[in-house]
């Protein structure tokens, strides 16, 4: 597993790439709003992502675009890219799922999202 690594890149100071987070500690970063339901087809496929997650898990081709969750210093999660595959994993209840997480403004050390 990969390990918090400490950056100083504009207001982000520390990033965990690949992180295995349980998909439940992301929802509060969710927005759906204005996007298709995770229950019908979606991304050029005949299935819902929920039905392709129940067969496949979370595989190399969800993996090819990472999840990426910022992280304030107050402990407020946004999501920039992955709300649709956090919500399906949530639904079929796996486990863990990989993100990249970049902590801004210092916030590594009060609000890890993996210890």
């Amino acid at each position: 597993m990969t390990q918090v690594q400490q950056i100083r890149r504009g207001c982000c100071t520390a990033v965990h790439m690949n992180a295995l987070v349980r998909p439940e500690q992301l929802l509060a970063g969710v927005d759906l709003d204005g996007y298709s339901p995770i229950d019908k087809p979606c991304f050029g496929n005949p299935t819902s992502l929920i039905e392709y997650m129940l067969v496949c898990g979370y595989d190399d081709w969800l993996e090819e675009e990472p999840i990426e969750v910022w992280v304030y210093k107050h402990g407020r999660l946004e999501v920039h890219d992955g709300n649709h595959r956090i919500t399906a994993a949530y639904e079929v209840g796996l486990e863990l799922i990989p993100v990249n997480i970049y902590y801004r403004h210092g916030s590594e050390k009060v609000h890890a999202l993996v210890s």
